[in-house]
């Protein structure tokens, strides 16, 4: 095309959309919906499964992980796996592990939870964070004893310690140990932890350790030429020898493997199928507004058969007028495109305000989710396929018009308005199509959700408030000391005006906790240990707090302290599994026992059994549950545990954050000034564990809205084009004694077919597509017949709604008007 026609076309086609303002504003409203959506996804898909994670060479990066033939892998691993993968796996460099948690920065002004990384001397190597100050970890700091030092973030540099430069070589009192700060890291790096670090402390492993508990995880990066197959190899024949070296190791049974994943695979692998699923489904909001604009062209160049006959007469060829249609539509789509970009930027802050559950990768607030290179090149793209989508074939259609035919009996006689129509109606259908299996999906995801907020939790989470406390450091190793801390704490909430009860926990129900082997004494075993299942260290009013239901036995007292003999309560799914025939009253358990120091103690007597509690998702069963008394852990054990946050648990009579401030001083009061934080109600927690759900139900739910709202305008746009083109014929009918309701059924009937088209189609389609979704669906079937009966009611009832409009239009015809225009 000469550049001269090109701005003949553009001129022409500008002042086409002045003459016509509300096609252009629909058209472009349309376009801009479409795409604005589409943009606003991408943009997540895009800072999560596309963008590199902000490492040098982040594709050699790789993550160790237990591996198990019917399940996923398992990425947290012990002390004994760690030293093993280090000492035989050749093909990956810079081995480091990492563990993310709470401590606290001791100040008598201000003490404040400091986001803190536990890693070995590899990680800042591997990961190449580079420093603005000072040195990083040696080998021999990240030893047992080897010293207490710490590097700090840039970030945390500056608030905390207002960039004092000479920090460096001074000591900073981190949960009450002092620790030298060695290094600042230069500002701006990046991280993939769950929050922003604070200050990075050596994770100290002895090289011979044998403890078996999996509290943090490894990783490190391909060596030079080598394959993810080559490294995995090597790992499956060290997992062979490790089973064979340590028969009773954790999690090590005949199907379990060692293996390693690339990092960013890894962190992305629980989100990359409900991603994909999101962008598919915003992809058919888009197609359905394209093949609304679509209709809206055909309809326009139906109306303008005269005009471009004359331009033909004129010597205009086809390709030329081609061009003028199809410049109108790109048109169409950059104005759509713009819009709908800064529709998409605002879509996107809409996105992650809807909790989106800790969807990986996309920083605090958000932060990474930007409009970049690729979601401004995505968006062009898309801008230009809507272009060719939308205005090819009204573009073809309108300059196929028969010349003498349209100039000798003008638009209403020539052949054009039953081509647009006929095209219109195809439209139509695939809109139908595409908005039902939309509406399919979301209809699906809106009962999983329903399903899951019917889950009895087993607990009682009305009136609860729950606050994280970080107790890591010299002061809290001991148990006792933890014990007299919850005796204190427990006694100065309790007197408060109010509070109904109150207790400790090291987690809390739904977010899940360690998993631990139990073995019952005296029972022969078949394997290492009998059974597996989630533990709990509690205070005695835990059970009173959530009002869990003690089925039989006893629950704790105060009389179950450290020099009493250990004791035991275990929930109703561990008593089902392990004692099917048996009395578990009449038996004990050694718990962990083998796996660790810590573990080493007599066996403990079950006491009581408690009705189940939800200890991870609600769309999982209730897994064997063992509670034990604070008071009776062992120092070793109870000093790993203090390094993560514990839980305070207070039942209240009124709104518990009004009781928040008054709580969080008796708190801080008892243990001496230690900072409290993520202070949430107990209905906040267990909203967290259908996040996930509610962010694919609503998204789904609002692009099969808007599909549904697009296919009534697309069928009301046929039809109300219909009616018109057809008013003389409808005039004829009625002149001759056709009864109006006969005419108003057959606009009707006609809507009805298409509509019963688009249904079977799309039915087809969903019985094909709900397949993807229902890893995602619990409580309901993806063929659930109510689901299948509903949808397409609604979506039949509503195209009918928007077709009863241009047909009441057609059945008020006054025959004489009709035929004197025609």
């Amino acid at each position: 095309m000469r550049s001269d026609h090109l701005r003949q076309d553009i001129l022409y086609a500008l002042r086409a959309f002045r003459r016509s303002p509300g096609f252009s504003m629909v058209a472009v409203a349309a376009l801009a919906l479409g795409i604005g959506a589409t943009t606003a996804v991408f943009s997540v898909v895009n800072a999560v499964l596309l963008k590199p994670i902000p490492y040098v060479d982040p594709d050699r990066l790789v993550v160790f992980a237990t591996t198990y033939r019917d399940s996923g892998p398992s990425y947290l691993t012990s002390d004994q796996k760690f030293n093993l993968w280090r000492r035989q796996t050749t093909g990956v460099q810079d081995i480091s592990g990492f563990r993310y948690g709470i401590t606290n920065l001791s100040r008598s002004d201000s003490p404040e939870q400091v986001q803190t990384a536990w890693v070995t001397a590899d990680y800042f190597r591997l990961f190449g964070l580079p420093l603005a100050r000072g040195r990083t970890f040696t080998a021999d700091e990240t030893r047992p004893n080897g010293g207490q030092v710490a590097v700090l973030s840039d970030g945390f540099w500056r608030r905390a310690f207002g960039r004092d430069p000479q920090l460096i070589g001074k000591k900073i009192s981190l949960s009450d140990s002092p620790y030298e700060v060695i290094g600042i890291v230069a500002p701006g790096v990046e991280t993939v932890s769950p929050q922003p670090v604070d200050a990075w402390i050596p994770l100290a492993i002895a090289s011979d350790s044998t403890n078996q508990v999996h509290y943090f995880t490894a990783q490190g990066r391909l060596a030079p030429g080598v394959t993810l197959a080559t490294v995995n190899a090597q790992l499956q024949i060290a997992a062979d020898g490790f089973r064979r070296d340590f028969p009773k190791a954790l999690g090590m049974g005949p199907q379990a493997s060692f293996g390693v994943q690339v990092m960013h695979d890894a962190l992305v692998s629980n989100v990359r199928p409900s991603l994909r699923i999101l962008l598919g489904a915003v992809t058919f909001v888009l197609l359905i507004a394209c093949a609304n604009v679509a209709n809206l062209l055909l309809v326009r160049a139906a109306g303008r058969t005269r005009e471009i006959a004359i331009r033909a007469a004129m010597g205009a060829g086809r390709g030329r007028i081609i061009s003028q249609l199809l410049t109108e539509s790109a048109l169409l789509s950059v104005s759509g495109g713009v819009a709908g970009l800064v529709l998409g930027m605002l879509g996107i802050r809409m996105l992650l305000a809807l909790n989106p559950g800790n969807i990986p990768l996309v920083g605090v607030n958000g932060s990474a989710v930007v409009v970049d290179w690729r979601v401004l090149l995505f968006t062009g793209l898309v801008s230009i396929a809507t272009a060719v989508v939308c205005g090819t074939v009204p573009a073809l259609l309108a300059s196929r018009a028969d010349l003498a035919t349209t100039l000798k009996k003008g638009r209403a006689r020539s052949g054009s308005g039953a081509r647009a129509n006929t095209a219109g109606a195809l439209l139509v259908v695939g809109e139908m199509a595409l908005a039902l299996v939309l509406l399919t999906g979301a209809a699906l995801l809106i009962r999983t959700l329903i399903a899951l907020r019917s889950v009895d939790p087993g607990v009682e989470v009305h009136n609860v408030l729950t606050l994280r406390m970080s107790l890591s450091g010299p002061r809290f190793e001991k148990a006792a000391a933890v014990d007299q801390l919850i005796r204190d704490s427990v006694g100065r909430i309790e007197t408060l005006p109010g509070v109904v009860a109150a207790a400790y926990s090291t987690y809390l129900p739904v977010e899940g906790g360690a998993v631990f082997p139990y073995t019952i004494v005296g029972r022969p075993l078949n394997g290492p240990f009998h059974g597996f299942g989630p533990w709990t260290s509690v205070s005695p009013g835990y059970f009173n707090v959530f009002k869990i239901p003690l089925l039989r036995g006893r629950l704790f007292s105060d009389q179950d302290r450290a020099d009493a003999a250990r004791v035991v309560v275990i929930n109703e799914a561990m008593a089902r599994q392990s004692w099917k025939d048996g009395d578990p009253l009449n038996d004990h358990i050694f718990i962990g026992k083998g796996t660790g120091p810590e573990f080493e103690e007599p066996a403990r007597q079950i006491i009581g059994i408690v009705g189940n509690v939800h200890d991870g998702p609600f769309d999982r069963n209730p897994q064997p549950t063992m509670y034990v008394p604070a008071a009776q852990l062992t120092d070793g054990l109870n000093a790993r545990i203090v390094r993560g946050a514990v839980a305070w648990v207070v039942r209240t009579a009124v709104e518990p954050h009004a009781l928040q401030a008054a709580i969080q001083h008796e708190l801080q009061q008892a243990s001496g000034g230690v900072p409290v934080a993520r202070i949430r109600s107990m209905e906040e927690v267990t909203g967290q564990s259908t996040a996930r759900s509610d962010f694919n139900m609503s998204l789904l739910t609002a692009f099969g809205f808007s599909a549904l709202v697009l296919a009534a305008i697309g069928v009301y746009g046929l039809f109300a084009y219909s009616v018109q083109v057809r008013t003389p014929e409808i005039g004829i009918r009625l002149a001759l004694g056709a009864d109006r309701s006969v005419v108003r059924n057959m606009v009707v009937l006609q809507a009805a077919r298409l509509a019963a088209a688009g249904v079977a189609i799309g039915l087809a389609s969903s019985f094909g597509l709900t397949r993807f979704i229902s890893g995602f669906l619990f409580g309901v079937k993806p063929l659930d017949p109510v689901v299948f009966l509903a949808v397409p009611f609604v979506l039949s009832a509503v195209a009918l709604l928007a077709a009863w409009l241009p047909a009441r239009r057609a059945g008020r015809v006054d025959p004489c008007e009709a035929l004197r225009a025609d």
